[in-house]
């Protein structure tokens, strides 16, 4: 993979000094950062965020995050990072994350499960026809 054309939301990123670790190299916690910053910038745009009413108290959360490390970033450098969705379920959302680097190419690929939360009855809740519209018509395919 050398670009992120594929992905619905792409950001740039510089690498700060202090993303470093002792072995001279990006730590690896950081890398989940980079997904959550691509990942937030989705949420943004299909403005899937904490809608709060007297009645309704529902948001996305994050249920599992996973990351494949495939060469280690160092400062400094700009990154390019890739989200989009892969599959939409009845209660959440799976998406794809890459990391791209100009200078190295693809550095990490990864994967969130995000689920649709009802923060006052305090579980899962299903994914409301609306929001899988807006996700398909976001990645312009349907699930």
């Amino acid at each position: 993979m050398k670009d992120l054309s594929a992905f619905s939301v792409m950001v740039k990123q510089p690498i700060a000094w202090g993303d470093m670790d002792a072995y001279i190299h990006v730590n690896n916690v950081m890398y989940f950062r980079y997904f959550e910053s691509a990942r937030i910038a989705y949420f943004s745009q299909i403005e899937f965020n904490r809608q709060r009413t007297t009645q309704m108290d529902i948001g996305p959360i994050l249920a599992h995050t996973s990351c494949n490390f495939i060469q280690p970033l160092t400062y400094p450098d700009t990154i390019e990072i890739g989200a989009k969705v892969i599959k939409i379920g009845t209660t959440s959302l799976i998406m794809e994350h890459a990391i791209i680097s100009p200078k190295l190419g693809l550095v990490a690929t990864g994967e969130s499960v995000v689920v649709c939360f009802d923060f006052i009855k305090n579980h899962k809740t299903p994914i409301s026809p609306n929001l899988k519209k807006t996700i398909e018509l976001f990645e312009q395919r349907q699930f």
